[in-house]
């Protein structure tokens, strides 16, 4: 057994990466959202999902999955949210033809949201509450590009996305932290409990080098170690 590099938790699924590109996945598999090729009440044992590449980032949500392949590819599986597509579901991994090499990913129920090589933000999926950074649209069924917000340092870019329930987050190569959607239980760290339709810078003690949202709870690794929480 190859050491596991990352782990991700959808709503009944589990997906984990090992050190060499190996995708496998376990857990409910009603809608292909394991990637098996089969559809099934659920998978008790890790299984590896068969992909052409390498891959290098992965995300679980409510009945979907991603993958990203070395090649920077966007693979994509599980119940049709996707762009572009017609089928019911998906349950093998499919290709999203797309015109920039993807590098990481993230997926709330049903929001998903991509960070491409050049550090510009995608997303498809459900956008209430602003969860996509869309502003007022409700949903999209095609990529979309996530505009960045005003002033944005030209010299910084967007490095890594996470995925809550109905709110993101985004972390800038600089440390900088922005975050949309839903803020009832105050998940953006704005200070208030506003929802926010776009991206929106946080203040933070120090440069963030990773976060990670829940439900309705966000926590952020500061530079220094320290862990920040809000929601």
């Amino acid at each position: 057994t190859n050491p596991i590099i990352k782990v991700t938790c959808g709503e009944e699924h589990t997906l984990v990466l090992d050190n060499l590109g190996n995708l496998f996945s376990t857990g409910s598999n009603d809608h292909g959202q394991l990637g098996l090729g089969v559809t099934s009440n659920y998978v008790p044992n890790f299984t590896q999902i068969d992909f052409p590449e390498k891959i290098i980032d992965m995300g679980a949500g409510a009945r979907h999955s991603l993958a990203v392949g070395e090649s920077g590819a966007l693979y994509v599986f599980g119940i049709n949210n996707f762009p572009g597509s017609t089928h019911l579901n998906y349950r093998s991994p499919i290709v999203i033809p797309f015109h920039e090499e993807i590098v990481n990913v993230s997926i709330g129920d049903f929001n998903s949201l991509m960070v491409g090589k050049s550090g510009k933000v995608y997303a498809f999926g459900l956008n209430k509450y602003g969860a996509l950074g869309l502003g007022e649209i409700q949903r999209t069924t095609a990529i979309t590009e996530v505009p960045l917000p005003e002033p944005f340092d030209v010299d910084d870019k967007i490095v890594s996305a996470s995925c809550g329930g109905s709110h993101v987050t985004v972390v800038t190569e600089f440390g900088n932290l922005y975050a949309s959607g839903r803020n009832y239980h105050g998940a953006l760290g704005l200070g208030d409990r506003n929802d926010r339709h776009t991206l929106t810078h946080v203040i933070t003690e120090e440069p963030i080098i990773h976060v990670s949202t829940g439900s309705s709870y966000s926590l952020a690794l500061g530079q220094s170690g320290h862990i920040y929480v809000c929601g």
